[in-house]
């Protein structure tokens, strides 16, 4: 039977390189995006080069939650079970922008929204008996510094570091999951570092992000989606539950993640937050 497989930001970069290698492996994809033109492309790009691909396309605003929700909703209309959730959509935002939820752009998209469809795609994760999550991070978290009573960097907002703070919370949020849900019900959590990737990730922001995006050292999008695609399809003998992993290989992340307590704060101050805001 094949995986069923859901990947956030799916129609760009290194998302839609993930998605066209595992319909190679016959995965069912769950593509999520924002709209729904691209959605409809990515999936006639993987129909059209495999005819006998399964494809969903499934719209999903991170920037809004009540869009988020909806996404998890939808899913459910169209399977009792999922294999594979890969939280990948992510951005680097050169300003402070607050969301119609009220949230800094970069902590909703990067993670509190990725929160959200995590949760609500739980029940769908336990009845596939061996569900996997994985959560595309950063090497940037290592210059990451999260101030729990500002998640939303209101007092001192910096790009670069509240990336680095999101990219933080990613892992955080990867091994909270492992602690709570791997020995219970077999539901593995990976995060992982896709490289630093040639992709359209940050030239919305103008300036010294798009420069960034055209360096030339920078990995194809299929180079950076090689751990992603190795996270879901190896056989889970070969991997460690609750690590962060870089290269296909195990990696040390930032000391901090690695906190229990840091952990549970952002885990509980997140659930928090979507329950104030009726969410959860």
């Amino acid at each position: 039977m094949s995986k069923k497989t859901v990947i956030t930001g799916a129609t760009s970069g290194v998302g839609k390189a993930t998605a066209i290698a595992l319909a190679r492996h016959g995965h069912e994809l769950f593509l999520l995006g924002r709209n729904q033109n691209k959605l409809q492309e990515t999936q006639q790009e993987i129909q059209n080069a495999l005819p006998q691909a399964r494809v969903h396309c499934i719209v999903a605003d991170l920037c809004d939650l009540a869009s988020v929700k909806a996404a998890a909703d939808e899913i459910s209309t169209h399977t009792d079970g999922i294999d594979v959730l890969i939280n990948n959509a992510g951005g680097i935002f050169g300003s402070f922008y607050r969301t119609n939820d009220g949230l800094e752009e970069a902590f909703q998209v990067n993670h509190l929204s990725h929160y959200l469809l995590t949760r609500k795609l739980f029940p769908l994760l336990e009845k596939s008996g061996a569900g996997r999550i994985i959560s595309v991070s950063s090497e940037a978290h290592k210059m990451g510094k999260i101030d729990f009573d500002d998640l939303s960097a209101t007092k001192n907002f910096n790009g670069w570091r509240q990336y680095g703070a999101t990219k933080m919370m990613n892992i955080l949020f990867a091994f909270r999951l492992h602690h709570l849900y791997y020995k219970r019900n077999g539901i593995a959590s990976f995060a992982l570092h896709p490289g630093v990737v040639r992709t359209k990730f940050g030239a919305n922001n103008g300036g010294y992000l798009s420069f960034f995006s055209w360096l030339p050292f920078l990995k194809t999008p299929e180079q950076g989606a090689e751990t992603s695609i190795f996270l879901a399809t190896e056989p889970m003998e070969n991997l460690t539950s609750g690590s962060y992993y870089k290269d296909k290989k195990i990696a040390s992340p930032h000391p901090k993640t690695l906190d229990l307590s840091y952990q549970e704060a952002l885990w509980v101050q997140s659930k928090v937050i979507l329950k104030r805001k009726g969410f959860l």
